[in-house]
């Protein structure tokens, strides 16, 4: 892969230099860090399935991909690792919050994802909603 990029940025570096255009006309393909897979199951919302959300475009399937996009945002840049599963050893309330499951797979600030939800603790409630609205509201 390293090679055929070598390779495709000095034959576009030529092709422009030599159009007159110059070097910095010629760019590397964007990356997008913000790219999930967002499965969801057993709401009772309607919007059970899966979806695509697609921050750094803000495209996707997802159905509230601005708003997604915007929670995730703000997750991030206050430090909090919104996939981070709760610890073993955390105490938490033994409440049921419903069937709801969601699993969150790809790339997340260049950081690879694959993280489950559920709504069978307190604690796991509790994670559910902080990703509201990349995961839906359950009353």
């Amino acid at each position: 892969m390293r090679t055929r990029s070598r390779v495709v940025s000095t034959v576009c570096a030529g092709l422009l230099v030599s159009a007159g255009l110059g070097v910095g006309a010629c760019a590397e393909p964007a990356v997008d860090n913000h790219r999930l897979t967002v499965e969801i199951a057993d709401t009772g919302t309607g919007y059970d399935g899966s979806f695509e959300l697609f921050c750094d475009a803000r495209g996707g399937t997802h159905p509230d991909k601005y708003a997604a996009c915007n929670r995730l945002e703000q997750l991030t840049k206050t430090g909090e690792n919104p996939f981070r599963a709760v610890p073993a050893d955390m105490g938490c309330t033994q409440q049921y919050g419903g069937p709801a499951t969601a699993h969150i797979s790809g790339v997340w600030a260049n950081r690879a994802v694959d993280s489950t939800f559920n709504r069978v603790n307190g604690c796991e409630i509790f994670r559910w909603d902080a990703l509201t609205p990349v995961l839906p509201k359950i009353q």
